[in-house]
């Protein structure tokens, strides 16, 4: 698979990836298009009070059953690990929150991605949205990760899927203009990775984007870009994306937060 963008010419060493130049006006016109991307608008619009983790030993777990989630495993909503924080590391400790968790990881596959990839997880509460899982997690971060949360980056990987970061104290609207700047790409195939959107270093310097979300629907699949500034979002919209030869337009999509018969319909993957 090839993917290209519009201002550099490099071809990378396991030849997934390939940028190529492509000259495009500086003037060339923005025309705003209608989306509904209703399966990110119940992720990011969650209750700004979720449920905070329990604190007493006793009650280490909570199951919340779910009868009409065939695919979801039953959810627990609280997890506690009894993990005690060494005195030298208390300084690491954070509350984050994680969305784009997978709806089909349990309390168990949570648990070993967050001790294996970030730290130690002390203590966490999931909540269900839609295809995706919220965390608002403690964690004992690993001095990488801690540096990655203290810089406020964006979007990091958790074994092999990448997931958006918010610092856990952050208001519902304070993660929403996090990610208000953002621009789509439609009907890319369904070959595309979104892992090797987001390890492709050079793709992501192009574009300069903070975090991306591949999304699968009935016609293909979907890229979802997050920017930092606004003219970042207008360069990028002046740039097409192209994969195997062929070119794709990134859109500014503008879509209601309240729910429309016609809503584009998301596959479940």
């Amino acid at each position: 698979m090839e993917i290209s963008s519009g201002s550099t010419s490099t071809k990378s060493t396991n030849d997934i990836l390939i940028l190529q130049p492509i000259t495009i006006p500086d003037d060339l016109p923005i025309h705003p298009q209608m989306d509904q991307l209703q399966e990110l608008i119940n992720l990011d619009n969650l209750d700004d009070e979720l449920p905070k983790p329990v604190t007493s030993p006793s009650a280490s777990i909570s199951k919340v059953k779910q009868p009409n989630k065939k695919k979801n495993k039953e959810l627990i909503s609280h997890i506690i690990t009894g993990y005690t924080i060494p005195p030298i590391l208390k300084n690491n400790v954070r509350d984050v929150m994680l969305y784009d968790i997978p709806e089909n990881w349990d309390a168990e596959m949570i648990t070993e991605a967050i001790n294996k990839h970030l730290g130690s997880l002390i203590k966490a509460s999931v909540t269900a949205k839609g295809k995706y899982r919220c965390i608002r997690a403690t964690i004992c971060l690993r001095t990488s990760y801690l540096e990655k949360f203290n810089k406020l980056f964006w979007q990091i990987q958790l074994g092999d899927i990448p997931v958006r970061w918010f610092p856990g104290d952050w208001s519902l609207a304070q993660r929403q203009q996090r990610l208000s700047q953002q621009a789509t790409i439609k009907d890319l195939p369904l070959t595309c990775k979104e892992l090797d959107i987001f390890n492709n270093q050079e793709f992501k310097e192009t574009f300069n984007w903070e975090a991306i979300k591949l999304m699968k629907t009935l016609k293909g699949s979907k890229l979802i870009g997050y920017f930092g500034h606004h003219d970042d979002l207008i360069k990028a919209l002046r740039q097409p994306f192209i994969i195997s030869n062929k070119s794709y337009n990134w859109s500014h999509d503008i879509f209601s937060r309240t729910k429309s018969p016609d809503k584009s319909h998301v596959v479940s993957t």
